[in-house]
């Protein structure tokens, strides 16, 4: 079936999508490594494709249509839709905490680090940008698709988490030394805003604070590279514990 209209209920559905992935329950999703994360988490998807491509599709849109839709410059020749996973409780394995993280880049590269490091459980708190935002969705990678994400997080949120025998772990540029310190069994990793840190509100919350030590003039890193180090060394590197 060829899509030629902009007022076809095919398109129309489409771009609601795009714009309102939350309610209408469903993602738009981009490119091949998309799929091959679609495909190895079996999750269901719709193939869209772009008119006059050789894909596998039952749906193809004209070019003009399809260029509506996609979300980069040169993009590839098909989109996907999926379901947006159920809101599932948290399990009891770590969590990651994300404090305002507002630059959609940095968001979808800590989501694709804690999914790398066996990171299972995400609380966003209150302004931070949503993980269904398109760029997002590109640079994790498909990534999202595999965790537990909990957005508008409050202060309830993680004083629940610390009545669950977590503790709390502040990212901080003053904070122990990651590699002597010895990660607790149950720990929330708490990472800061891209300019500020962690909220002055948090603080009294945090059991712990860690920081990397740096050999260079540079007093932070960037957030999402200062997650992944500290995901690294919560999980990873044995050395450490």
């Amino acid at each position: 079936m060829l899509i030629t209209s902009d007022r076809s209920k095919t398109f129309r559905r489409l771009m609601a999508i795009r714009k309102r992935p939350k309610i209408e329950k469903k993602l738009l999703l981009e490119g091949e490594a998309m799929r091959r994360q679609l495909e190895d988490f079996c999750i269901p998807y719709t193939l869209y494709a772009k008119e006059g491509e050789e894909v596998d599709s039952e749906v193809f849109l004209r070019a003009e249509l399809f260029d509506r839709l996609v979300s980069t410059v040169t993009p590839q020749p098909f989109l996907l839709v999926v379901d947006i996973p159920e809101n599932k409780p948290f399990d009891e394995g770590a969590i990651l905490v994300l404090d305002r993280i507002r630059d959609p880049g940095n968001l979808g590269t800590i989501l694709r680090s804690a999914a790398g490091f066996g990171i299972n459980n995400i609380l966003s708190l209150k302004g931070s940008v949503s993980w269904t935002n398109t760029k997002v969705l590109r640079s994790s990678l498909g990534s999202i698709l595999s965790l537990v994400i909990h957005e508008d997080g409050s202060q309830e949120d993680l004083m629940r988490i610390k009545k669950a025998g977590y503790r709390l772990i502040g990212a901080d540029m003053y904070g122990e030394d990651v590699r002597t310190f010895s990660a607790p069994d149950k720990w929330a990793l708490m990472i800061g805003n891209e300019g500020e840190g962690l909220s002055k509100a948090l603080e009294p919350l945090l059991d712990d604070k860690l920081s990397i030590p740096m050999k260079g003039e540079m007093e932070s890193l960037n957030a999402a590279v200062a997650a992944s180090i500290l995901l690294y060394c919560m999980t990873m590197n044995k050395e450490y514990k």
